[in-house]
């Protein structure tokens, strides 16, 4: 093979991981949250705290944080439970919508503000769902369960 040849397929190359590396960068541009859901160590078994951080390099808007409950009845079937009315936000750093700069982070407390409901029987799983303005669903976090699971069912009985 000639130069040229050597050349030329060098420049495919070159130009072929410049276009994966200019997709991969227009994929991750935007606004991207991360959350973290937590347990209060020191309060009681109901309460959630939620630590969201905008990783991305564009401003997030927070629409909503929800709380929701799934009951597993059998393996795979569930049923919803709706907490919107017995849970509340509360916290320092403002209420949804809010706005979120790139790296700036906010925290939330996620507790019951009135009675919680008759809990069919089952083992429950918790759903926390943060909704941001770009997104069309919200991502949904799953945090660990054991400590809500024996505080509603102390008050259950």
């Amino acid at each position: 093979m000639s130069a040229s040849t050597y050349a030329a397929w060098w420049g495919a190359i070159v130009a072929t991981m410049v276009l994966v590396w200019d997709i991969i960068k227009w994929r991750s541009r935007g606004p991207r949250i991360k959350a973290n859901i937590t347990q209060d160590p020191d309060g009681y078994g109901a309460e959630f705290l939620v630590f969201v951080t905008n990783t991305g390099d564009l401003p997030a808007t927070i629409e909503s944080v929800k709380f929701r409950c799934l009951v597993r009845r059998a393996l795979v079937l569930r049923r919803d439970v709706d907490l919107n009315h017995s849970f509340s936000l509360s916290g320092n750093n403002g209420f949804p919508p809010l706005p979120l700069q790139p790296g700036e982070p906010w925290e939330v407390s996620i507790s019951p503000s009135r009675k919680l409901p008759q809990f069919p029987s089952g083992r429950l799983i918790p759903v926390v769902e943060v909704l941001e303005s770009h997104r069309k669903g919200p991502h949904r976090y799953y945090p660990k369960a054991d400590r809500f699971n024996a505080y509603v069912r102390s008050k259950n009985t």
